[in-house]
This record gives structure tokens, C-alpha cells and sequence, in this order.
């Protein structure tokens, strides 16, 4: 089901609609929606608002004689509040819940294992389901089934294994109700925390759809709802009927099988995932984030992040609600303007252009051109004119601006506060500039035509010839940008990955010849920087912390962040101004 967070009568009919579908259409005897679908999952501090919580609470009635009526059970997610005990916080004690609703019989079970880690704050909101509390329900019908809640699953990161004890309490089948966001390899991921669950009964997983944010990340969530059978030991397959992201209905018997579908197997390619995901987020940010449909807007420089980012907004809601504007300059140069005009021909999107030189010449008549930093502060007021000129543009158009940087212009600093970092959401900024350029080639190979100009892709040792445009801020004369495309990107996915590599690690892994194996990069490639040189080596590592962690204050500033990694700036790598 489709979760519009906030949006509870939205959520209740998409609800009512599905509910009366599945009985009609499909016969069905019992119908189970996501974790959280009324009110939506990520809607922050308003968990800890009693009358926010209480409205969303008014909805069980409506569910409850929905069930009486059509005689059947309805199981979904949603807060419940315990008006007489106090939750650690002091406010009215607040549980993440399943219902079961049997033909207008109530029951509740309660989350058990609440996650605390990346962007997951449940032990903020949320008290957790004790043993006693989380029993089997028998239904109407004489089956007895456990119900468990998203976390409930991944038995070897908690104490308790919930679905082995409902197992073991007599279930002959386990649900599952999930508000669970998509990231790379997730699906395989989830898999092997089934395998670890000690229990031979089928297990009825539940996800939903769309997109959701938390004010400085939009995560999407995938569905890839189905029935893992038999849910123990390496045997364990899933069964799936529907495509990552979209809406709709399976229809199982009790031991698992798929009656209305042909079964999907689920394999994840990370670069279309990652397509996926960034195009389900824009297609929320301009359809569903607000009370009415949207354009989106964003600079078209001619460089390979802008063309990526227009092109998967055109793919998310049609060219003829994407504008793109060019903002050229004095050192904008020839093959760029060309191939910003050429991406907006092949998308065919509105495309303007608005030169900056006089605009930017008349900001800097009013400061020192002869100091030490005037070339870099005119750099800075180019990309602060452009962005005036673009978040303006958006607003006379009534549209949402996009941020096009990248992951590791982000993670360097290599961007400027109030003017290429301006925008409402930054689509490609979880992508490194390797997998931007993997996404541009995979786009341009999916069409079996040029979407974006082949002069923009590298090739495999990241060279561009006479022909290709390297990447360039195209601030002053003959700039390139001073990353080690290929090196850094690999570095960068090392120092942010789970269990993070350090400068110190980096270090130790070089002297010991082991560095570009864990990177997993070429020695032709170390060999082109010049990495095989310690003293280029270590100047170049100095550099590239010293820029890390010296941005830290732009990218707290950064518009939310689509994820598409396991370690997404925001609330998923969390940074402090030190």
C-alpha cells in the first residue's frame, strides 16, 4: 500500500479501497496493510503530540466496523496510546501496534525490538511489547496466527527472537507488518535475517510503497511484501508477486502459496535500484509531498551531475513538467553550453538560459579584487548569483528546485552555501560521481539512444580524451575539479560504510599493501594518480580528511538527501559542527 505520511484520510480510503478489492476480486479472508499506514512512519516529533497520535487513533473505529461489515479480518499498523501509564519522557505512554481487527473484534500486539541506528528512532517514541503481551491471536476462523512488527525479524540484533516465540506459542503462520525504507542489497539482507529465525512456519511479510522523509533525508520504501517459506535454516526462498514500488494485492492460502500472480523473484541490480528509488522519490516530491501537482526545476550546466539529475526527474514525471535553466558565464565554455542544450533536446524539457557575467560583475565592483582570495570569493559569487537566479526561476514558475551535486562534492566541500547548494530535495547527492556516471551510462544503454552526451562519460580508468569534458566548476579559467575521480569515490565509501575506516586505518592498510585491494580499485589506476608515490599519497590523504571534515557546516545545510546508500548524509550519518 502507498503510506502518504501525514495524510490519514488519504491513507484510510486507500485502505478501504484495497480491503474491499481483496474481499470482492479475491475472495480473501483476512487483509494485512503495512507498520504506521494510516498515519505514515517518519512524521518525527509529532509521535510525541497526544493529539496527533489520538486523531489517527479515530481511524480504528472506522477499521473495526469496515471488518464488522464485510466480515472479515483487516490486520494493519498504528500508534497506540496507554492514557494511563507514562512513558519514560513524562507524556502518555506511546506503542508502535499491530491490530487485528476479526469482524470487529479488537486485539493489539505491540513492537518488541525498536530500532536505534541510522535514521530509526523508535526508543524515542515508542515503548516496547513485553513477552506476555505478544502472544498468538486465534481468529474466528479457528487459525492461530502470530503477529510481529517490521524489527520483530532481525533476530540477531536483539535479545529477542519475537517470531521463534510466537512460533513456538502455537502461530501455524507469522505476519509480518513493516514500514522498512529501502537501501542497497536490503532485500538480501532481509533474507539472511529469515534465515536466521529458529521456526518452520511461513512467514507473511508486508511492506509499503512510496516515499516518506524525515526532514533532512527522503527514503523510499520498495514494498517487496511476499512470503518467505519455510522460514528456517539456508533453504529459505521467498515469494513475491509484485515489482519493487508498486502497489497492489497477493493473495496466499495459509501455507504460502500465491494464487493471484505469477510469482518475481527478487534480485537487486544496485544501479537500477538506485534508479528506482531516486525517481520514486521525485515523483512523491512533485505528486504527493504537497495538496497539489508540482514541477521541478534545476540548472542545466552541461555537466554530467545536472543532466543525471533533469533526466531522472523526466523520467518521474514527464518532460512537460521539467524546466531546466542555463546559467552561463564568461568561463562557461562551448562543449558545456552545447551539451546542456543537447541533454534538454534529448529529454525534450523546457530549457531557458540566463547569463550571469553582468550580474555576478556588479556584485564584485563592491568588494577588493586585489586581496589574496578575491579569485575565490568571485568563484563563490558566480555560484551565489546562480543561485538567486535559479530558486527565483523556481518560484515564478511555482516549481520545486533540484540539487544536483554529488556525494563526494558534498563530502569535500566542493559546493557553495546559497548557491549550488540551494534546492527543496537533492536527488543524486547519495550517488558517487562513479555511480553518476554509471546511472548516465545505464540510462543512455536502457533508451538505445543518447539521453546524455557520451563526451560526459569517462572511460574505464575515468579519462575523457581531447573530445570528453572532464567534470569543471567552470569558475575561472582552465578549471578541473581536483578530485581523483575513481580513488576518492572509493575512499569516501570507505570512510562512511558501517563499521568506518579511519585516516589511521587508511594509512595502515597502504603500508601493509593492502589499501587499493580493500578499495577495490585498479593498480592501473593507483598508478595514474601516482599513489604508489607515498608522498603523493599522504599529501592527498591530508587533503581529503582536511576537506571532509572541514564541510561538515555546508552539509548540515544540505536540502534533504534522497537514500540510496547505507550512508546517506543527514539523519543517516549524523554529524556534528566540531
Amino acid at each position: 500500500m502507498k503510506v502518504n505520511p501525514g495524510k490519514f484520510a488519504q491513507n484510510f480510503t486507500r485502505l478501504e479501497t484495497m480491503v474491499r478489492e481483496a474481499v470482492v476480486s479475491l475472495c480473501a479472508d483476512m487483509v494485512v496493510f503495512p507498520e504506521m499506514c494510516l498515519s505514515g512512519y517518519l512524521v518525527g516529533d509529532l509521535w510525541t503530540d497526544d493529539a496527533f497520535c489520538a486523531e489517527v487513533m479515530s481511524y480504528n473505529e472506522k477499521i473495526a466496523a469496515l471488518s464488522k461489515e464485510i466480515g472479515i479480518v483487516i490486520v494493519y499498523g498504528s500508534v497506540f496510546l496507554e492514557p494511563d501509564k507514562k512513558g519514560e519522557d513524562g507524556r502518555v505512554l506511546r506503542r508502535n501496534a499491530v491490530y487485528i481487527c476479526d469482524n470487529g473484534a479488537l486485539s493489539i500486539r505491540y513492537k518488541t525490538s525498536l530500532p536505534n541506528y541510522r535514521f530509526f528512532d523508535d526508543k524515542r517514541y515508542f515503548y516496547y511489547g513485553d513477552a506476555y503481551q505478544n502472544t498468538p491471536v486465534r481468529l474466528s476462523n479457528g487459525s492461530v496466527a502470530g503477529f510481529e512488527i517490521c524489527e520483530d525479524l532481525w533476530v540477531n540484533d536483539y535479545l529477542r527472537d519475537v517470531t521463534s516465540e510466537l512460533a513456538g506459542g502455537g502461530a501455524d503462520f507469522i505476519v509480518n507488518i513493516s514500514a522498512s525504507p529501502w537501501s542497497a542489497g536490503k532485500a538480501r539482507a532481509r533474507l539472511n535475517a529469515v534465515r536466521n529465525i529458529r521456526s518452520d512456519k511461513p512467514l507473511f511479510y508486508t511492506n509499503c510503497v512510496g516515499a516518506q522523509n524525515n526532514g533532512k533525508n527522503i527514503l523510499t520504501f520498495d514494498g517487496n511484501s511476499g512470503v518467505y517459506l519455510p522460514c528456517s535454516g539456508e533453504n529459505v526462498s521467498f515469494v513475491g508477486g509484485l515489482p519493487a514500488y508498486e502497489e497492489g494485492i497477493l493473495l496466499f492460502d495459509s501455507d504460502g502459496r500465491l494464487l493471484n500472480k505469477p510469482p518475481v523473484s527478487v534480485e537487486e541490480d544496485d544501479i537500477p535500484a538506485k534508479i528506482d528509488a531516486i525517481v520514486t522519490a521525485l515523483r512523491w516530491l512533485a505528486n504527493e509531498s504537497l495538496d497539489k501537482e508540482v514541477n521541478l526545476v534545476t540548472g542545466l550546466s552541461g555537466g554530467i551531475d545536472s543532466a543525471v539529475s533533469v533526466a531522472l526527474a523526466v523520467r518521474a514525471i514527464g518532460a512537460g513538467r521539467v524546466l531546466a535553466l542555463g546559467m552561463p558565464s564568461r568561463f562557461s565554455s562551448e562543449k558545456t553550453r552545447n551539451a546542456a542544450a543537447r541533454v534538454a533536446r534529448n529529454l525534450g524539457i523546457s530549457y531557458e538560459t540566463m547569463p550571469i557575467e553582468k550580474i555576478a560583475g556588479e556584485i564584485a565592483k563592491n568588494f577588493d579584487s586585489s586581496d589574496s582570495d578575491a579569485v575565490l570569493r568571485y568563484e563563490n559569487i558566480q555560484a551565489k548569483t546562480r543561485g538567486l537566479l535559479v530558486t527565483t526561476y523556481a518560484a515564478t514558475h511555482g516549481a520545486l528546485l533540484l540539487n544536483n551535486g554529488n556525494k563526494v562534492e558534498l563530502a569535500l566541500g566542493y559546493s557553495t552555501l546559497y548557491g549550488d547548494m540551494c534546492g527543496a530535495a537533492a536527488p543524486v547527492a547519495d550517488l558517487l560521481k562513479t555511480e553518476i556516471w554509471a546511472v548516465a551510462s545505464h540510462l543512455n544503454h536502457e533508451a538505445c539512444r543518447e539521453i546524455i552526451p557520451g563526451e560526459l562519460i569517462p572511460d574505464e580508468n575515468f579519462s575523457f580524451g581531447e573530445a570528453g569534458i572532464a567534470p569543471s566548476a567552470e569558475l575561472k579559467p582552465e578549471q578541473t575539479d581536483p578530485m581523483k575521480w575513481g580513488y576518492h569515490d572509493a575512499l569516501l565509501n570507505f570512510v562512511m560504510t558501517y563499521h568506518r575506516g579511519s585516516q589511521k586505518k587508511a594509512r595502515e592498510l597502504y603500508d601493509s599493501g593492502k589499501l587499493f585491494t580493500v578499495l577495490g580499485i585498479s593498480e592501473h589506476l593507483a598508478e595514474k594518480y601516482q599513489l604508489y608515490n607515498k608522498k603523493v599519497f599522504e599529501a592527498d590523504l591530508d587533503w581529503f580528511f582536511k576537506a571532509f571534515s572541514g564541510s561538515v557546516f555546508k552539509r548540515v545545510q544540505a536540502p534533504p538527501i534522497v537514500v540510496t546508500s547505507k550512508s546517506a548524509f543527514g539523519y543517516d550519518y549524523r554529524e556534528s559542527i566540531l
